[in-house]
């Protein structure tokens, strides 16, 4: 087919390209490419700048537009020839600047436009300023400017931005995506205005936050390239994938352009056209380049507007009235044209009328009226209403506001002149010439295509023209034509039709191979794909047992199982991933283990240390968390309200100001209400049960603000009222009615209900129990134990068996013994192991007389009320079902009696004894020995004697003569002057001594000692109990003994049974507390008893002692000679009973002691002095030879026991805040 090309006579031409009208295939037909080139062209310039114009026509041609650009610059420099219709530098220039875009209008002429002020301003950050000029631009009226750029995207924008500085929800990598995204947009308004610096600093700072983009997605850099390249005119290099997407995208935008522009739509199909330009895409030979477009739409918008830019609308003075030779049919009555092209801008049926759903725009109403105008033929009404309805185009859709600028058009240039009806009918005919063109153009194309794909799939070729056929029978076309191209589709469809039963079993064998090959391909590709994927998981498998993720890595390995079951790889890996994973819990278990036991062996350790004595009580580390959260298990297994009413309860706590003077009741409740917060609900059947109304007035006044639950209550009590917490509200209502209210409610009690025990000393334990459990397991009877300290025998009275008695040392029955700590197993009557069990001993019958008493005793059953309380021993529990009120009072109650319970006293009871032992000894044994002359030496009979005149002997203090006749001089006083008191050993004295042997022997011996012992020694029982309990605590040795005996007699038969005393020797303490009221003292009555086991002296009766004498060989000095010894045995029969030495020292008191304080219970001082000294009369007189005739021997023993006690007041809620803090709710 021959393309058309038809001139326009009454056009403004504005530039050689713009004189043009495009064609589809410019290669077919040279004349259009001439026009669209510039070479049919005359031009009377210089054959150099004739030259340097063309070279640049040329460029332009093949998208070279910086290099054009540089001939156009060269061709200014060049003198043209003088001349009409030169071809000349601008001209080029502005076909330059129009294949460019709008960018380089911008950049040859920058326009000041406020869309274009408004960017600049909103990339300078000044947000009030770009509203401004927004908003200058709506009152302009203007929608789009010349550039492309539409205020409503740009205050869409400048809304985006907004919510995005007050959106705080987006973080992180988000965030700076969101970031990089607007700036980009704000670039890519500030290119189409050409201000490419701008928006190279905007992009510049997206880059910054460094947001990774795909391969073919909008980036940073991407946009800077495309600057760069608008600079330079040389495209930017990228990869096939990237340049597939761009080909692909242009193509989508020219297509979609190329729609808008046939349905009319010129300013969205120039915005398509413009950005497909932007995409500096060269497409193949043979289709539709994007700067071609460019000039095919701006071509139409001169021929559609080129008439109305020559005359004005506002000067307008066209025909009034209707002309006989007016193309009627073709404007007013379309639906008499079945031929119409139905996309002309002045033959649009009459909408279908409007809806009544309000409200209507005023521009949509005038445009209908103009509708109905055309109706009726007037057409001076229609363009009136038209262009009235223009100047609510703002609040118009975007088709109403279409048909509405082409109706103007169209009625304005059929009123200029009697040619415009021309120029109308030559548009539809141009349209009507394009659309066939774009049809048979299509049909060429899938001719061609089909012919080609005949050869490898006829069937398919057979679809591409049945598909063709539908498109044509859709096209908007005349009959005429349109039969003509469907009899060309036909021809075309039968012959494929004639060849597929030409060759069916071809096709179909080929068919059937094909489908072979495809499935030989389908499951090479799905093994392919297999194999990636496999390959994949491998790699993520990898990754997962590097970082020690072997659960995740045995998910992966399933997959990968699941994907290629046979393969040996994903067996492998699902074997190594679950023999990781037995590993790592073989591993586990052996760190668990060594773990546990390093954590025994340390808890050992740790059980070694010593608690500190300065803090008896103490509480574990996690005790904060552990009070929270048993408070809010047992807030929300108590909690009856709903969380608003216990807020009302928590509020009832607060203070207002009670001032009312003659005020009515309901006004006075809800200003206390208003002032506490607590929505408040006056009941009319409680207040006309007391014969009370809302206009009741109450006069009252309060000095001081008062708690608002004071304030009620002194209120409504006058008028028989009352208020409850129900319904999410307070509600007042009577007395009666809030009495007759009640629910139940469990208090768990057990704390007060299980009396505290009194421990005191018992016989049943220790050695003294361990023989009377013994003694009743072999059918003895039990011992009667006596309160001495040492218990004769006695016989069992009232006892039938015989007696086996155990008398035991019992100190502490001062104080009443409480129950026994050991008791005999109870007997099974159920043949089975073990014995019956029974409840706990609690004592309900005192808390529930003490509440009955207490709380409203007119309020429970038994005094007519409504109340009722009853025990549940299972877990010690009250159930108590009562109004809300008793029942706060019963919280109160139980809350102070647990207050005072928890009173606990640490007592420690100091036994201190001193001890001081001192000697002093200074002893000379001073003798003297003279000779005799009696001749007879009879300890040495080998020396001879001495000779003298005279015979003289000494003699003995008995009279008799000395063993030896010599004359002694003997001091005995040496040994018996040692230290009484003390503790002197003579082993340890130090001693001197020498002698003189002559006619007057002397020996002189001399010993000197001295000593000083001290000892201290302590024992400090101590002891926790609760506020008035008593307890015990005993630090004792335990040693039997053979007191007495018993005859038994028997038939023929007597006997003797032992009566065995159990005595303690060590501390013991017995001891009740109680805490004064201010919790300052403590009243303790004390019994301390210290105990020890003296010497044990035997006594032997009736019996005999039996010894078998020996003989002993002994040697020259008296010593027994070994092994010629015989052995010498005594033997003792009879009875033999025990008689030990038991001490024992005890203090039976009650002080008063501050808390934290000591006083002295009592105790003992014992004081032994004593001074031995032996000498000579006279002698031992003489001054310094005294010390010869005189001995001294000095001791004293000093002994001081002290019992000092120290208590010390637990209060739980002390220590806890001491811990923790405030611990109130």
């Amino acid at each position: 087919m021959r393309a058309t090309v038809k001139l326009f006579t009454g056009s403004l031409l504005c530039g050689l390209v713009t004189s043009a009208v495009l064609v589809q295939d410019t290669a077919a037909h040279p004349f259009a490419t001439a026009i669209a080139t510039g070479q049919l062209v005359i031009s009377q310039a210089s054959p150099t700048q004739a030259n340097l114009l063309n070279d640049a026509r040329n460029a332009m041609k093949n998208g070279k537009f910086e290099l054009a650009e540089q001939l156009i610059n060269q061709a200014r420099k060049t003198a043209p020839r003088p001349g009409p219709q030169k071809d000349t530098p601008d001209r080029v220039f502005n076909a330059l600047t129009l294949l460019r875009g709008p960018a380089a209008r911008e950049a040859a002429s920058p326009p000041a436009t406020p869309l274009l002020a408004a960017r600049r301003a909103l990339a300078n950050g000044q947000v009030d300023k770009t509203l401004a000029l927004i908003a200058e631009a709506k009152r302009k009226g203007i929608r789009e400017d010349v550039n492309g750029d539409n205020r409503a995207g740009l205050e869409k924008l400048v809304d985006d931005i907004r919510r995005h500085n007050v959106d705080k929800s987006i973080t992180g990598s988000d965030r700076k995506r969101r970031n990089a995204d607007l700036l980009m947009q704000q670039a890519e308004g500030l290119m189409l205005h050409g201000d490419l610096d701008m928006a190279e600093k905007l992009l510049d700072y997206a880059a910054t936050f460094g947001v990774p983009y795909g391969a073919i997605q909008r980036s940073p850099q991407r946009m800077l390239d495309t600057i760069s390249q608008r600079r330079s005119g040389i495209p930017t290099s990228a990869t096939s994938d990237e340049i597939n997407s761009r080909i692909a995208e242009t193509r989508q935008l020219l297509s979609r352009a190329r729609i808008e522009m046939d349905r009319g739509n010129l300013d969205l199909a120039k915005r398509l056209a413009y950005q497909a330009n932007q995409m500096r895409v060269q497409l193949p030979a043979g289709e539709t380049q994007a700067w071609k477009l460019v000039l095919e739409i701006a071509d139409r918008e001169r021929r559609v507007q080129g008439t109305s830019a020559r005359y004005p609308v506002a000067q307008a003075t066209g025909y009034t009235g209707q002309q006989p030779n007016m193309v009627r049919q073709s404007i007013y009555t379309p639906s008499n044209d079945e031929t119409r092209v139905r996309a002309a801008q002045a033959t649009q049926p009459t909408p279908a009328p409007v809806l009544a759903s309000p409200p209507v725009s005023k521009g949509v109403e005038l445009f209908q009226d103009g509708l109905t105008a055309l109706q009726n033929r007037d057409n001076d009404r229609a363009i009136e209403l038209f262009r009235q309805a223009w100047q609510f185009e703002s609040e118009l859709e975007d088709n109403t506001r279409r048909q509405l600028r082409d109706k103007l058009n169209l009625l304005t240039n059929q009123r200029l002149s009697g040619s415009g009806q021309g120029s109308v009918l030559e548009e539809v005919t141009a349209q009507e010439q394009i659309a066939k063109q774009q049809l048979f153009q299509e049909i060429t194309n899938e001719q061609k295509n089909s012919d080609r794909q005949k050869v490898t799939d006829p069937i398919g070729a057979l679809n591409r023209l049945e598909s063709v056929r539908g498109r044509v029978l859709q096209a908007e076309i005349d009959d005429r034509t349109k039969q003509q191209f469907l009899r060309i589709v036909d021809a075309d469809i039968n012959r494929m039709k004639s060849h597929i039963d030409a060759n069916r079993g071809e096709i179909e064998l080929t068919e059937q191979n094909r489908a072979v090959l495809d499935g030989m391909d389908r499951d090479r590709q799905a093994l392919i794909e297999s194999q990636d994927k496999l390959a994949e998981l491998v790699q993520q498998f990898n990754v997962l047992m590097d970082e020690r993720q072997f659960h995740s890595a045995e998910i992966i390995a399933k997959k990968a199982f699941l994907i290629a079951p046979d393969e040996p790889t994903a067996q492998l890996l699902v074997w190594k991933a679950k023999f990781a994973i037995r590993d790592q819990a073989n591993r586990e278990i052996s760190e668990l283990k060594e773990s546990r036991v390093v954590d025994t062996l340390l808890d050992i350790d740790r059980s070694s240390t010593q608690m500190d004595p300065n803090r008896p009580y103490t509480f574990p580390d996690s005790w904060a968390d552990l009070t929270n959260t048993r408070r809010r298990y047992l807030k929300r297994q108590n909690q009856r309200f709903s969380p608003e009413e216990v807020e009302i309860q928590q509020s009832l706590k607060s203070k207002v100001d009670v001032h009312f003077q003659n005020v009515p009741l309901d006004e006075v409740l809800r200003t206390l209400a208003d002032s506490a917060g607590v929505p408040v609900f006056i009941d009319p059947q409680g207040l006309a049960a007391e014969a009370v109304t809302n206009d009741e007035a109450v006069t009252i006044e309060l000095s001081k603000a008062v708690s608002l639950r004071a304030a009620l209550n002194l209120i409504l009590q006058p008028l028989r009222l009352s208020y409850v917490v129900e319904d999410q509200v307070l509600k007042i209502t009577s007395e009666t009615a809030r009495r007759s209210n009640t629910y139940f409610d469990t208090y768990n009690v057990a704390d007060l209900v299980i009396p505290i025990p009194n421990f005191g000393p018992s016989n049943s334990y220790g050695l003294t129990g361990a023989l009377r459990e013994a003694h009743a397991n072999l059918g003895y009877g039990v011992a009667q134990t006596s309160g001495l300290p040492l218990a004769m025998a006695s016989s069992a009275a009232n006892s039938g068996s015989p007696s086996s008695v155990l008398a035991q040392t019992n100190a502490f029955n001062m104080l009443p013994n409480a129950s026994s700590l050991r008791s005999r197993p109870p007997q099974s009557f159920t043949g089975g192991p073990g014995g019956m069990g029974g409840a706990a001993l609690a004592d309900f019958d005192t808390l529930i007389n003490l509440i009955t008493n207490t709380v409203m005793p007119d309020s429970w059953e038994e005094n007519g009320g409504n109340g009722a309380i009853e025990p549940y021993p299972a877990n010690l529990s009250l159930v108590i079902s009562t109004t809300q009120e008793v029942h706060e009072e019963i919280a109160d109650l139980l809350e102070q009696l647990r207050e005072w319970q928890d009173l606990q006293v640490t007592i420690e009871v100091r036994f201190i004894t001193l001890n001081d032992n001192f000697f002093e000894r200074i002893g000379i044994d001073f003798d003297v020995h003279l000779d005799d002359n009696t001749g007879l030496d009879l300890e040495t009979p080998f020396l001879p004697d001495d000779d003298g005149p005279s015979l003289m002997f000494g003699l003995d203090p008995l009279g008799q003569p000395t063993a030896d006749l010599d004359l002694q001089f003997l001091q005995e006083g040496f040994s018996s002057a040692v230290p009484t008191f003390g503790g002197f050993d003579a082993a340890t004295v130090s001693s001197f001594g020498f002698a003189i042997l002559s006619d007057i022997e002397v020996f002189f011996l001399m010993q000197a000692a001295t000593g000083d012992r001290r000892t201290n020694v302590l024992a400090a029982p101590r002891v926790t109990l609760f506020n008035g309990q008593q307890a015990n605590v005993s630090d004792l040795s335990t040693r039997p003994f053979v007191t007495s005996i018993i005859p038994v007699v028997g038939d023929f038969a007597a006997a003797q049974q032992p009566v065995i005393t159990v005595l303690g020797e060590g501390t013991s303490l017995n001891v009740q507390a109680v805490v004064s009221h201010d919790r300052r003292f403590v009243r303790l009555t004390l019994v301390p008893f210290f105990s020890q086991i003296g010497n044990v002296d035997t006594f032997t009766f009736e019996g005999t002692t039996v010894t078998n004498n020996g003989t002993n060989l002994v040697d020259a000095n008296g010593d027994p000679v070994a092994g010629n010894n015989n052995n010498i045995a005594s033997t003792i029969s009879g009875t033999t009973v025990q008689l030990p030495t038991f001490s024992f020292t005890t203090v039976t008191t009650t002080v008063n002691v501050p808390d934290g304080g000591t006083v002295l219970l009592g105790g003992i001082k014992r004081l032994s002095e004593g001074r031995n000294e032996r000498g000579v009369p006279m002698l031992s007189k003489l001054p310094y030879i005294s010390r010869l005739f005189k001995n001294v021997g000095i001791g004293r023993d000093t002994q001081s026991l002290m019992m000092m006690v120290t208590p010390r007041i637990i209060i739980q809620r002390e220590e806890e805040e001491r811990l923790v803090g405030d611990i109130s709710e």
